[in-house]
């Protein structure tokens, strides 16, 4: 019967020179300083965002101390301009009502 063994070329299972393993390692030098840059990048970018999400929240948070604030000054401005507040006010300071008021007519002046 024949021998039915598999011939290969003595040429694959030479072993490549020094010059090949070089290329090899640079590239594999190369490719490991590019995921080590990813990664610091990377980082970078998540610190980044972590700082920028906590000075939102502190703005948000000055946002909403000076609403409240805000709402307690419009409160208190109603209640110093309303009329029964004024008319006490006026009261402590002993003023009296315009009595016998004249009034200048536009007339005698020369406005136009």
């Amino acid at each position: 019967m024949r021998d039915l063994s598999l011939s290969l070329p003595q040429s694959i299972f030479q072993k490549k020179t020094k010059g090949g393993t070089s290329n090899f390692t640079h590239v594999n030098i190369a490719i490991l300083s590019l995921i080590v840059a990813f990664g610091f990048l990377y980082l970078f970018q998540i610190n980044s965002l972590g700082t920028r999400g906590y000075e939102i929240r502190q703005l948000e948070q000055k946002i909403a101390t000076y609403q409240d604030e805000n709402k307690q000054l419009q409160i208190q401005s109603s209640s110093l301009s309303s009329i029964t507040k004024i008319q006490q006010q006026a009261e402590a300071l002993r003023m009296v009502p315009a009595n016998n008021v004249t009034y200048i007519k536009d007339a005698d002046f020369a406005l136009r």
